[in-house]
C-alpha cells in the first residue's frame, strides 16, 4: 500500500513508504502523483475525508444555494494535471499518452466503472503565456490534463475493491510510470455548469 507524506509548500504527496498517513481529500484539493498505487490511495483518501479537515487547498463540497442559472452536474471528476519527465521529449509524452496509455484505459475502464475520459494535450499559445505573464504567475509545468468520471465516489470505490478494478487500477499505474513525473497532481472536483453556448 503506497503512503502518503506532506511537504511545505507543494501540498500532501505519494510516497512508496509501505505506511498510510491519510490526508485530509475533498472535491478540489490536490494530490502529487507518484509511483506505486496512486488509484488505491486516492480511494484511501477519499474516505478519510468526512473526519479530517482540509490540510493545504480547502476543499468544500456544499455551496448552499447556487446562483441562477448555475446547474450542479452529476458525478464526480477527477483530474490528473501531467508533467513528463525531464528526459522524455514533447512529443515523445504526447505519442505515448495519446497512443499507447488511451487505449489501455478504454480496454479496463468498464472495470473501473469510468463513464467518460478525456485528454486535453497542450499546445503552442503565446495568448496562453501571455495571460499568465501579466498575471504574474510561473510558466505552465503541464504538459496536459486527463480528466476521469464516474457516477459517485461510492461507485468508484466500489469498482477499486473488485479484483478486476484492483488489476486495472495496478496496471494504469505501472504505465503511468512510463511517462509521467512525480510532480503531476490529482484533484478531486465536481462540475458547476455556468454556462453552455455550443
Amino acid at each position: 500500500m503506497m503512503g502518503f507524506h506532506s511537504e511545505s509548500g507543494r501540498g500532501p504527496g505519494l510516497s512508496g513508504d509501505l505506511s498510510l498517513r491519510l490526508p485530509a481529500f475533498g472535491a478540489g484539493q490536490m494530490l502529487r502523483l507518484t509511483t506505486g498505487r496512486p488509484w488505491q490511495s486516492v480511494l484511501d483518501a477519499a474516505s478519510a475525508a468526512p473526519t479530517r479537515p482540509a490540510a493545504v487547498a480547502e476543499a468544500i463540497d456544499d455551496h448552499g444555494k447556487l446562483p441562477k442559472g448555475v446547474v450542479r452536474q452529476l458525478g464526480i471528476k477527477i483530474m490528473f494535471l501531467l508533467v513528463k519527465p525531464d528526459g522524455m521529449s514533447a512529443k515523445e509524452f504526447h505519442r505515448y499518452w495519446m497512443e499507447t496509455h488511451s487505449p489501455l484505459v478504454v480496454r479496463r475502464s468498464d472495470d473501473m466503472a469510468m463513464r467518460r475520459y478525456i485528454q486535453s494535450h497542450l499546445i503552442p499559445s503565446p495568448m496562453a503565456v501571455g495571460a499568465a505573464e501579466a498575471r504574474g504567475w510561473p510558466a505552465n509545468p503541464f504538459q496536459g490534463v486527463a480528466e476521469v468520471w464516474w457516477d459517485s465516489e461510492e461507485a468508484m470505490a466500489a469498482a477499486f475493491s473488485t479484483p478486476k478494478g484492483a488489476d486495472a487500477g495496478e496496471a494504469l499505474a505501472e504505465d503511468e510510470k512510463k511517462f509521467l513525473d512525480d510532480r503531476s497532481m490529482i484533484a478531486m472536483t465536481r462540475e458547476y455548469l455556468i454556462f453552455d453556448k455550443t
